[in-house]
């Protein structure tokens, strides 16, 4: 499993925990909201992220032999995608002077756990409008508290779905509650905020071992 960071009709800049073969031609299944496509590529080149301690790596992959209506599907996706971010990017924003104002109220209670990163990582969420359905997002930011994801499927305030995040130091595995929903888009894409209940297993350890990495300015 992997998350692109950029995608358009010729390709994918794909980024895994994992190494792929660089000589083989590999087998893609993109998951495109709410369709998923299948096709094939070859990597081009490949670069280590320093931001994961080398346990990630960036592939830039061409696609082969794709019909128009794949290209389509893809152009479509883009867009949908692209224009939500761009919303969300340019909304309104507190000025300078509130957020130092708000800087000095709290920086005593700073902790570096409690800040949130913006960082993209693969996430499964499962039971999200009913018990047996589950699908894939990408988080916006993480914290120690909770996360913010993008996702073309409608959830509820106060649902509690099951995520499975996946980090360079592992599976994040826990269960949540969405506190804040906004429609970027409405019928094509919502944002969440959804806060950590419960850890299973060593989810909890791992999250923190990963935040513990991250600059503050990230």
């Amino acid at each position: 499993m992997g998350i692109s960071r950029n995608l358009n009709e010729n390709g994918i800049s794909l980024v895994t925990f994992e190494a792929l073969p660089l000589r083989e031609e590999l087998l893609l299944i993109l998951n495109l909201g709410k369709k998923t496509l299948t096709c094939r590529g070859h990597i081009l080149y490949i670069n280590p992220i320093e931001q994961f301690l080398g346990k990630a790596f960036n592939y830039g992959i061409k696609f082969k032999e794709l019909n128009k209506e794949d290209k389509d599907t893809l152009t479509r996706f883009c867009f949908r995608i692209a224009l939500p971010k761009f919303l969300q990017r340019f909304e309104y924003r507190q000025s300078f002077f509130m957020k130092m104002m708000f800087w000095y109220e709290n920086r005593r209670r700073f902790k570096k756990r409690s800040h949130r990163w913006t960082i993209n990582l693969p996430t499964t969420v499962k039971g999200g409008w009913d018990e047996k359905t589950h699908f894939y997002a990408v988080t916006d930011n993480i914290s120690a508290s909770g996360v913010s994801i993008t996702s073309p499927f409608p959830l509820t305030l106060g649902k509690r779905p099951l995520l499975e995040i996946l980090t360079p130091f592992g599976k994040i595995a826990t269960l949540g509650e969405v506190k804040r929903a906004k429609d970027l888009i409405p019928g094509e894409s919502y944002l969440y905020g959804i806060a950590f209940l419960e850890f299973f297993g060593q989810s909890k350890e791992i999250l923190f071992a990963f935040l513990d990495q991250q600059p503050k300015n990230v």
